[in-house]
């Protein structure tokens, strides 16, 4: 038979039944096939050969032929399949093997007649196999005697069969394979079951077999053991404790010695001497056989040399196996220690072998062996550098085993996981750094990983299985805080359940939902303990406090992202809250408070937070306050933007409500907090920023956080009940008060380093703005509760409310408080992100407030003073015209010079503000000071122009001074002049210009951070919809210059060539900004709604100020921006009748002209298609004449392409869904018709006009023209239409390009439909003249 492909579903080499003799193999032919690699084609022959030997039929005593014949193939059949097992060819020892298992079993239980004849032979089938053996001997010592016979190297053993013998000497393969032949036939014969019957000497033979094996080829030791366990493995369970102490002390009494000359110990004797202790403790027998009976593995033994080594080195040097496979020492290990109860394996309690506990001698063999010889410890000196890759691989292996243990989850988390063990993991998993080559471990440690991750989280979410899930998550971090992201895996995050949940029933029930908040509510409590203890620790530093910080934020960050129930969300939440409001922002100094036991809701878990960190640590570092400022701050913003599945009743935009919600409830829950941490003697940090002028600490000046609260208690009764009815004022009320609070959460401070006077400073700076800013906003949301209340028109003071709040939002917004980055805003964390988002919640809400609050001028200035450069600002219009008209080389000049020093200092109008006041300061201090301040002046720092101090390195400039060769020297005393002098004065200049250049960068980027901030209170204002239909004119067109201008410098700044982009930081933030000014005058402003009805002349002063602009760069999106803004100010006097046609022809016939003639123009064919598209009806009074002229006479063929282009649009007829053209659009097209017709046959005619891209366009205009006139008939022009046709036909006469002629071909066809059409009316309109004609002459001889 030939071999078949051996399938997946096979490889596992179970046994398929067969099922029918269809199926069935040749007797003859099931040798062949027990070879196979298909493991079913080998299960079918072992079946084959089985049934036809003892199922084949029902043989009889009397039929002595059929048995004789049975017989015959039996013997035949057991000498074939011992020595197939020595045959090296495919799968032939797993298949030859296999099958005597199941024949030795049959042969010792069944008969040929199966006692059916009384007077029959009722001898078994392997008794009549044995007619040839020599001497009575029993049918296991028969078969021993084959087995050894059929898997001798050298041949038969018996007299008899010398002759058989081989001559020749067996090579190496030949040898390796008998020698596994009878490995594999001893445990065929110990699977049989045969061995229950067998004699002790026949299992002595077999035990002595192996063990020659065993000493026989290294090896050979490993697979030669594991025979031994097994055949005392099925000899233990059924046979008796004398006859298997017996068998034990005399077969195995020499093996097991501890002299090394006698016998040399190895991994695989521990494994035996192991197994056979955990039979004797398995079977409770209470005493074991004497060369048994020493406990091997301890403590103290794990370093004792017996036999020739140790046995930690003896399993050390088991990591030469290769995984996956792992040496059979280690099962019986963990057999040694562990049990089987109730489903489960765990650790022994006590051992019947020695007096030490299984959880001692675990700890001490992960220890000892896993951590100091495979992985490496980290901390001795070598660390993990001593050990080879096959060792960790072993260990982790290891490591992988015993967590498949239902280990306690303190041996989990403090034995097998300790902190050496997951230093391994960490290793092996992070990113190498640059120039190093990937681990080759980093595969292997990530699947050991899942795994260990897949067996601990198996299983239900019970008590058990929490306990052990926290302790591992707790042995990770404990390691590394940054376990997870540091290795880029999920391990600690799927073992948390931190994960996406799913919609398991059996995931979502009550259990395991209260299970799950048992494991957060436990690696919580440790996240704050390991904090704690670290803080409490004087070596551990303070970038280590920080990461266990991180780590208790991250983990309550992806709580609060997945958790669907508000208060177990919140209850969570608030714990962590309290923990970074107490250990940033309050010295415990002072803190006083003794628990009674009693439980006072809101005070006992800030009080308890509290009380720990107190006894750890009074005054935590600074850099550790700071760092949980910042992640208080940032938790905060999570939290407050978390989604809710609690619904607010009546409200339409639900997560606005449930973000102002979460904000004002937890703003009030820390308020509280720190009144009752400021009951029991706690002081904030941010109540001694302020020195008094002795540099004491000055207690008296405390920031009253009861009195700011004040403020809102007036209207916050109107915003609660006004919440659920959804007015827009209430809106507007409850946003004002969410933006107070996200202010005053921003009061907190954890105070100074080392009495810092510039942080004492700062703080008292952002303190008033917040102050400020905070009264500011009372006072508008007390207008607008107190308007409410009288249901009448907004007031005198009603009139500043958006301009006021307008004016709070940009100084918050350019202060740090907002995000302005020039402070040191780390201390805030997500604290200005939150204020801005609330912030632009409260401009727009306010926006929306009432129909009475108008954008009017002055909140316009306010945000477009924020927004815009100074230049842009302050740019007149004659400014405007002396650079309007600048040639190509002027503007490259500009484009070359834009970043050059002295226009850095011109364009950055507030920067440039700055500098000068800055040097009138310093100016102003050195005459306070007198001539002789300089004497004060340190050597080695320089005072520049801006008052900064230059640095320099005294060594560098000594190096610099000092003369190379002590041969020069200065004779005489004379001070001679020194060549390093100048480099000296050349590197000091140097270095001032880069100090300058950084300080303008540094201003630049801060003035372009706070421009991007503010622009989006002025998006909300034309992006709110209630809005749009309430812009005045005014307010609408004073937008437009500041902003484009603003957009035609950071584009001119963006675009430049000498702009290095890979190192100008505001690049980036210029790019931005650009974007986003483009964006709000595109999308946001173009699109508002006027009512036609503005201003001609101011409309008129803006249109000449955006073709100024228009000239000053040459770039499509620019040429696009400028182009909505026309078309805005066209839709803006639409309702002037003939004035706006005079505006609109002011504005763009120039821009014709220029575009068609003149070289250096950067005007683009996208301004007069946006006209075209949006403004079709004016494009025709307008752009006709002006397009057709061009069309004549562009400067190049290119120009008068695109001319023919546009006029193919505004002569396209009209679809059936657009509003049809009025009469006047159709005379002014007619009136045109002849030019353009004439332009057209022109065009055809020129050689340059001919190439295919060019010659396309002119027809497709002359399409669009003839379609028109079919449309729109006319008798006058039968002439236009001929010499049109006539052009058309020389070009497609003259063209080669088949595609111009099919469109020529296609374009007179529909000219010929046309002319018939001209000349049926030219016919009907003769015969109307002439009858009309004859009509009068009858009139007029009547008359006469």
């Amino acid at each position: 038979m030939t071999e078949k492909k051996e399938s997946p579903e096979n490889e596992t080499g179970s046994t398929n039944q067969v099922q029918g003799d269809e199926e069935l193999i040749p007797f003859m032919d099931t040798f062949y096939s027990l070879a196979s690699n298909d493991a079913r084609e080998r299960s079918i022959a072992a079946s084959s050969m089985i049934k036809h030997i003892f199922f084949e039929k029902e043989v009889k005593n009397d039929d002595k032929e059929g048995i004789d014949a049975l017989v015959k193939d039996g013997i035949y059949a057991l000498t074939r399949l011992m020595k197939g097992l020595c045959s090296g060819r495919a799968s032939a020892r797993q298949g030859f093997a296999s099958c005597l298992a199941m024949f030795l079993r049959l042969s010792f239980k069944l008969r040929p007649n199966k006692g059916n004849d009384d007077d029959g032979d009722d001898r078994l089938w392997i008794e009549l196999f044995m007619k040839d053996a020599k001497g009575p001997v029993e049918a296991s010592e028969f078969v021993r005697n084959q087995l050894n016979d059929n898997t001798n190297i050298d041949g038969p053993s018996s007299s008899s069969d010398k002759k058989k013998k081989s001559m020749g000497k067996k090579n190496r393969s030949e040898e390796k394979d008998h020698r596994f032949g009878r490995l594999f036939g001893i445990l065929a014969v110990v699977r049989s079951g045969t061995l229950v019957e067998a004699s002790e000497k026949v299992i002595q033979g077999y035990v002595a077999d192996l063990i020659d094996l065993y000493n026989q080829k290294a090896w050979l030791n490993e697979p030669s053991v594991h025979a031994l366990k097994e055949l005392f493995s099925c000899l233990s369970s059924v046979t008796d404790n004398d006859a298997f102490d017996n068998l034990v002390q005399r077969s195995l009494g020499n093996f097991f010695h501890f002299e090394k000359k006698r016998c040399p110990w190895s991994a695989e004797k521990i494994a035996l001497y192991l197994h056979l202790q955990t039979i004797y403790m398995d079977r409770h027998i209470p005493s074991l056989p004497k060369c048994i009976e020493i406990a091997l593995l301890t403590t103290e033994n794990l370093d004792k040399e017996i036999g020739g080594g140790t046995i930690k080195l003896f399993l050390r040097d088991t990591s030469a196996t290769v995984y996956p496979k792992i040496h059979l020492v280690w099962n019986s290990v963990w057999a040694y220690l562990s049990q089987t109860a109730n489903g489960c394996t765990i650790l022994r309690q006590k051992g019947m072998v020695g007096t030490e506990s299984a959880s001692d001698i675990l700890s001490s063999l992960v220890k000892q062996v896993i951590v100091a010889t495979l992985l490496g410890d980290d901390s001795t000196n070598d660390g993990m550098n001593n050990v080879t890759p096959s060792r960790r691989a072993l260990g982790l292996s290891l490591i992988q085993q015993l967590l498949k243990l239902s280990l306690p989850a303190d041996i989990l988390e403090y034995v097998i996981l300790q902190k050496s063990v997951v230093a391994n993991f960490v290793s092996s998993l992070q990113k190498p750094s640059a120039g190093k080559k990937a681990n080759i471990l980093t595969p292997l440690a990530i699947e050991i990983l899942q795994n260990i991750v897949l067996d601990l989280c198996s299983g239900s979410l019970d008590d058990t299985n929490v306990e052990r899930r926290a302790a591992a998550a707790r042995a990770f971090l404990r390691a590394n805080p940054s376990f997870d992201a540091v290795t880029k895996t999920e391990t600690v995050a799927i073992l948390l359940e931190l994960g996406v949940q799913s919609d398991d029933a059996e995931q979502n029930s009550s259990i395991a939902r209260s299970a799950r908040s048992k494991l957060w509510e436990k690696h919580l409590d440790f996240t704050m303990s390991n904090v704690i203890d670290r803080l409490a620790c004087a070596t551990t530093s303070e970038q280590d406090v920080n990461k266990s910080v991180d780590a208790m934020f991250s983990f309550i960050k992806r709580v609060i992202r997945i958790v669907d129930d508000d208060d177990r969300k919140r209850k969570l939440f608030q714990k962590v809250l309290n923990f970074f409001l107490v250990g940033a922002f309050f010295n415990l100094q002072k803190f006083d408070y003794q628990s009674d036991g009693k439980k006072v809701s809101g005070e006992t878990d800030v009080l308890e937070v509290a009380t720990k960190l107190k006894n750890a640590v009074e005054r935590a570092p600074y850099e550790c306050r700071s760092f949980m400022s910042s992640r208080f701050f940032s938790l905060f913003f999570d939290f407050v933007n978390s989604p809710s599945v609690k619904r607010v009743e009546g409200a339409k935009d639900n997560s606005k409500n449930v973000k102002v919600s979460n904000l004002l409830s937890e703003s009030s829950m820390v308020k509280d907090s720190i009144r009752v941490m400021q009951k029991y003697g706690a002081t904030l940090y941010a109540d001694n920023m302020v020195m008094n002028e002795d540099g004491d600490e000055d207690e008296n000046d405390e920031i009253d956080y009861k009195s700011v609260s004040e403020a809102f208690d007036g209207y916050k009764e109107v915003t609660s009940a006004s919440l659920e009815e959804d007015r827009p004022l209430a809106k507007a009320l409850i946003a004002l008060d969410g933006f107070a609070n996200a202010l005053l959460i921003q009061l907190l401070h954890p105070g100074k380093p080392n009495a810092d006077e510039d942080e004492v400073d700062e703080y008292d700076t952002c303190k008033e703005e917040i102050l400020d800013a905070v009264s500011e906003i009372s006072s508008v949301a007390s207008i607008l509760a107190g308007n409410e209340e009288k249901d009448a028109n907004m007031n005198e003071d009603s009139a500043t409310i958006l301009k006021n709040l307008a004016s709070v939002c940009v100084d918050v917004l350019n202060s740090e408080i907002g995000g302005n980055s020039v402070g040191s805003s780390s201390i805030r964390g997500g604290a200005p992100k939150l204020t801005r988002e609330f912030m632009l919640l409260a401009w727009t809400s306010a926006i929306n407030a009432s129909e009475d609050l108008t954008v009017d001028s002055d909140v316009i200035n306010t945000l477009l003073e924020a927004i815009c450069s100074e230049n842009a600002l302050a740019q007149g219009e004659e400014t405007a015209d002396d650079n309007s008209m600048e040639s190509d080389d002027d503007e490259e000049e500009i484009d070359e010079d834009w970043d050059s020093e002295d226009h850095d200092e011109m364009h950055l109008s507030f920067s440039s503000l700055k500098d000068a006041t800055s040097d009138m300061e310093v100016d102003k201090d050195n005459e306070e000071r007198g001539n002789g301040s300089d004497k004060h002046c340190n050597s080695d720092e320089i005072m520049d122009d801006e008052g900064d101090d230059i640095e320099l390195d005294p060594s560098k400039l000594e190096n610099l001074l000092i003369q190379s060769s002590d041969e020069e020297s200065i004779d005489g005393g004379l001070l001679e002049h020194h060549e390093g002098a100048d480099a000296a004065l050349a590197q000091l200049i140097k270095l001032k210009q880069e100090a300058k250049k950084a300080g303008r960068k540094q201003k630049e980027k801060a003035e372009l951070a706070n421009r991007l901030r503010c622009i989006g209170l002025l998006e909300a204002i034309f992006i709110t919809k209630k809005r749009l239909g309430h812009l005045s004119n005014q307010t609408v067109l004073m937008t437009l210059l500041p902003l484009l201008r603003s957009r035609t410098e950071l584009a001119k700044a963006v675009l430049s060539r000498t702009t290095d982009k890979l190192h100008d930081t505001s690049h980036s933030d210029k790019k931005a900004l650009l974007d986003k000014i483009t964006d709000l005058i595109e999308h946001k402003i173009c699109k508002t709604h006027l009512d036609g009805k503005a201003n001609i002349d101011a409309c008129v002063t803006v249109a000449e100020q955006i073709a100024i602009e228009l000239r000053k760069l040459q770039d499509i999106d620019h040429c696009k921006c400028c182009s909505a803004l026309f078309v805005l100010l066209v839709k803006a006097v639409t309702n002037h009748g003939d004035d706006s046609i005079d505006f609109v022809t002011s504005i763009y016939q120039p821009l014709v002209v220029e575009w068609s003639t003149k070289k250096s123009s950067k005007i683009q064919s996208v301004v007069f298609d946006d006209l075209v598209t949006k403004c079709q009806r004016m494009a025709t009074f307008i752009l006709t004449k002006p397009l057709i002229d061009a069309s004549k006479d562009a400067r190049n063929s290119y120009l008068r392409s695109e001319s023919f282009r546009l006029l193919s649009s505004i002569y396209a007829v009209q679809s059936t869904d657009k509003e049809p053209r009025t009469p006047g659009e159709v005379s002014a097209l007619k009136q045109n018709i002849t030019a353009y017709a004439s332009s057209i046959c022109n065009a055809l005619s020129d050689d340059d006009m001919m190439k295919s891209k060019r010659a396309r366009e002119i027809l497709k205009a002359a399409d669009k023209l003839v379609k028109f006139v079919g449309t729109h008939v006319d008798a006058n022009l039968s002439s236009v239409l001929e010499e049109l046709d006539e052009s058309i036909s020389v070009l497609a006469e003259k063209s080669e390009s088949p595609a111009i002629k099919s469109v020529c071909k296609n374009v007179r066809k529909d000219l010929s439909a046309v002319s018939s059409k001209v000349q049926e009316l030219l016919v009907t309109s003769t015969a109307v003249m002439a009858t009309a004609k004859k009509s009068s002459k009858k009139k007029k001889s009547k008359k006469k």
